[in-house]
Order: C-alpha cells, then structure tokens, then sequence
C-alpha cells in the first residue's frame, strides 16, 4: 500500500478549502435583503466553472481525478441550489431572472453533451475540454 504523498496531500488540502469557499455563498444570499444587492453572475459562473472542471477531472488519460471530483461535484449541487434558492427569493422582483438561469442552464447543457458526444479517445478529449 502507497503511503500519502504531498501532491494527494495538497489535492485533499485544496479540496477542503473550496468546499469551505462554496459554501460561502448560501450565507450571502441570506444577508440579501432586497433585489439591488443581487447578481446572478457569481452563482452563474460557479455552476459553469464547477461543471467544467467536474467534466476536465473525470476524463483525465493518467485516470479520473478524485480531489478535482469531489470538489466540483460539491459545487455544482450547490450552484444549482443557490440558483433555486435566489429564484425562490427575488424571482418575483427580477422579472428576467428565471430566463437568465434557464440561459446558463442551457449553456451548461451544451458544455455537458459536447464534452460526452466528443467521439476522441480520452488524451485528445482531455485536450479539446482543457
């Protein structure tokens, strides 16, 4: 059995770290008190970078990456949820917010069946997503 190197190490470290960093974003929803304080673009970049990186950790050539895994899957349940929660939220008082997040929805859709219809081994998969 391999003993834990440092590379696995700061994997695991880093890992721990943007859990903690996107898991920031439910309390600054909760401190929002009114519509002007919002914007949908943080939480619409979140859900397309953690589904990038979710999709460049899974089909890595050297093997799926677990740290990389764990830490985009983590933040794309939570971008969907801060999504719905902001929807729930200001949904009534932005009138263009539900079409804002159905347009990055798609976006992320259109990513997701790109990176799985890409008929590429996985080095040149790998190259073409990164």
């Amino acid at each position: 059995m391999e003993g834990i190197t440092t590379s696995d190490l700061l994997g695991w470290t880093a890992t721990c770290m943007t859990i903690l960093f996107f898991s920031n974003g439910y309390m600054e929803i909760q401190k929002m008190n009114n519509p002007e304080e919002f914007a949908l673009l943080p939480y619409a970049s979140m859900f397309l970078q953690s589904l990038a990186w979710l999709l460049y950790g899974t089909i890595n050539p050297l093997g799926p990456n677990s740290s990389m895994i764990l830490t985009n899957a983590v933040g794309l349940l939570l971008a969907s949820y801060y999504l719905v929660f902001l929807y729930k939220k200001f949904g009534s008082y932005i009138p263009s917010l539900l079409s804002n997040i159905v347009w990055t929805l798609a976006a992320g859709t259109v990513v997701l069946f790109w990176a799985m219809l890409l008929p590429l081994g996985p080095y040149t998969s790998h190259t073409a997503l990164g």
